[in-house]
């Protein structure tokens, strides 16, 4: 994928500084958490790249399985 170069050097930047890399490329594959393609939304027609609402909530949980609440 495009973005795998970038992951890496996201995942350095993070352990360095002492934060947790969380990878999303295996959530951008699953075609069912982008789109659907050509719908209005409130900021306008929706795509096929970015996060549908099922999208970020899958990114939310991801996100949220690595954070520690004290």
């Amino acid at each position: 994928l495009a973005g795998d170069a970038y992951d890496g050097i996201i995942s350095e930047e993070c352990q360095q500084s002492g934060g947790k890399y969380v990878e999303l490329k295996s959530l951008f594959s699953d075609e069912s958490l982008r789109g659907p393609e050509g719908v209005e939304v409130f900021r306008g027609v929706s795509d096929s790249f970015h996060p549908n609402d099922a999208g970020h909530r899958e990114i939310a949980k991801a996100v949220l399985s690595v954070l520690k609440v004290n």
